[in-house]
């Protein structure tokens, strides 16, 4: 499925589920074996965690500035663009 603008409506839930599998494989002794296709997904998943982290607070102060605005809408698009792209390539592998 090709990304869309609804993804980003989606992009904290991917973003958690990306987390979650990371944290699962990670305490588990498993992160060796991360892919590293799999890694910069993670890397991106948290970036956009810091950067969405950092406009909501300069929105709860009413300081967010524009610059903060367009890094968190930059690293959301980054993130659910690869998320897309990944969970496309390997869903099949996951269902099976």
């Amino acid at each position: 499925m090709p990304y869309l603008p609804e993804h980003l409506k989606r992009a904290d839930e991917f973003a958690q589920e990306v987390v979650n599998s990371w944290g699962s494989s990670f305490g588990a002794g498993n992160e060796k074996g991360f892919s590293p296709e799999f890694t910069a997904l993670c890397d991106l998943a948290f970036r956009y965690r810091d950067a969405k982290h950092i406009a909501d607070s300069g929105r709860m102060r009413n300081i967010l500035s524009e610059s903060e605005t367009a890094k968190e809408d930059s690293a959301r698009e980054s993130f659910v663009k690869a998320y897309i792209e990944f969970r496309d390539k390997h869903e099949p592998e996951i269902m099976k």
